[in-house]
């Protein structure tokens, strides 16, 4: 059998607790904190524009790749205005 060692406490300032209750990630209670499916979907198509645009700039030049550059952005900007509405 093996000994688990427990964790140390640490220094903490005074008055502050040795663990929170949020966890990992913070408050997951809030509504609004998680990704939707569209925007999942949104960001997904920006990377993959991303990707089509270093093979396109890479294996043919700049000026064939340009369409899935700005197509990257615009589903970027995209999906920061939904964010922010």
């Amino acid at each position: 059998m093996s000994k688990v060692a427990k964790p140390s406490k640490g220094i903490q300032k005074k008055g502050t607790p040795a663990h929170s209750d949020k966890g990992v990630s913070g408050d997951s209670t809030k509504k609004g904190d998680g990704f939707s499916l569209p925007d999942i979907i949104i960001l997904s198509l920006a990377v993959v524009f991303v990707v089509i645009a270093m093979y396109e700039i890479m294996a043919i030049g700049p000026s064939n790749g340009y369409w899935a550059v700005m197509a990257a952005m615009v589903c970027f900007f995209y999906y920061v205005i939904r964010k922010r509405r």
